[in-house]
């Protein structure tokens, strides 16, 4: 049994932590913001895979985490999964990149139509989609049931951190967009991200859709609202970003021209996607006792029990 400490409270770090409790390690979790103030809380949060990278690593850790999150979705209401049924746009009959992502036992079908953009093809499954403000909570809680500690504090400098944590065996590195600072990662940018939400109107809240034909524009269902969204848009600061109503405006204009009718805006969210060329998960080569997990890009929660699963696999190889 091993002690480990958990840099960050998204989802990456909060599953990271259950897995690693899970598997009998004494766990603690530090972190600057929890629940609400996290780019996790701002996310559409449903099951696809979403700018990030390589496919094959990120089909693994997508397939473990649809697993997992479907497991709550039946056994744990309090958790805020639910399965949906979804509708991906695709412009040819080509199997998806992520195909592999999805478990062989679920039906992946080609049909002629999407409901949000009409004459669009579509790949129809059903996928978990989790309501982060149900999630989170539950997360947390669900830690503090496994006597999983908790912390609030900045950490400006990582290195100086694993020396103060001494009685820590590993230290796992969940900070997101923070790595960049904390690991001077050039790889590591942010991409704005914002979502819409409405009331559903006449949207069937079984039903969730994505498209790509005008940037990204998807419509999730959550328990008490819709989200609408969104964009991809390259950030060149690392500074929280604020909701513009003139990308509300824009997001709603595109989906409103596919005939989408959908309820009054009740709210509107901004966030930063922490994005690079690769997800990284892995051993840090100078420092064997810290542990590196970001760069999830679009996909943090598609990801999150899968790359806790690996890094579980690090601390039990090494501990």
């Amino acid at each position: 049994m091993a002690t480990v400490t958990i840099l960050g409270a998204g989802v990456s770090g909060l599953v990271t932590a259950l897995a690693l409790a899970e598997a009998g390690h004494r766990v603690r979790v530090v972190a600057e913001r929890w629940g609400e103030q996290t780019t996790s809380a701002v996310a559409g949060a449903i099951w696809m895979p979403y700018l990030c990278n390589p496919p094959e690593r990120v089909n693994q850790w997508s397939l473990e985490t649809y697993r997992w999150l479907a497991s709550l979705a039946a056994d744990e209401p309090g958790a805020g999964v639910d399965m949906l049924t979804m509708y991906e746009s695709t412009p040819d009959d080509a199997d998806p990149w992520w195909r592999a992502a999805v478990p062989p036992e679920i039906k992946l079908e080609l049909i002629g139509r999407s409901p949000l953009r009409p004459g669009a093809r579509a790949w129809r499954f059903p996928v978990p989609r989790v309501d982060p403000s149900f999630c989170l909570p539950w997360l947390r809680a669900t830690l503090e049931a496994r006597a999983v500690g908790t912390r609030t504090e900045r950490i400006d400098d990582l290195r100086n951190f694993l020396a103060r944590e001494r009685d820590a065996d590993f230290v796992v590195n969940c900070t997101g967009l923070g790595a960049k600072r904390l690991c001077a990662d050039p790889e590591l940018h942010a991409l704005f991200g914002q979502v819409v939400h409405v009331q559903p109107g006449a949207w069937d809240t079984r039903e969730a859709a994505g498209d790509e034909a005008e940037g990204v524009a998807y419509v999730i269902p959550r328990r008490g609202v819709v989200v609408v969204g969104g964009c991809s848009i390259e950030h060149d600061s690392d500074a929280p970003a604020a909701a513009s109503d003139a990308v509300t405006r824009e997001i709603l204009r595109r989906v409103d021209g596919w005939g989408v009718r959908l309820g009054p805006v009740v709210g509107q969210r901004a966030g930063l996607r922490p994005s690079r060329s690769a997800v990284r998960v892995e051993p840090d080569e100078a420092e064997p006792r810290l542990i590196h997990n970001y760069g999830h890009g679009g996909a943090g929660w598609t990801m999150c029990r899968g790359c806790a699963n690996t890094v579980v696999g690090l601390v039990d190889q090494s501990a």
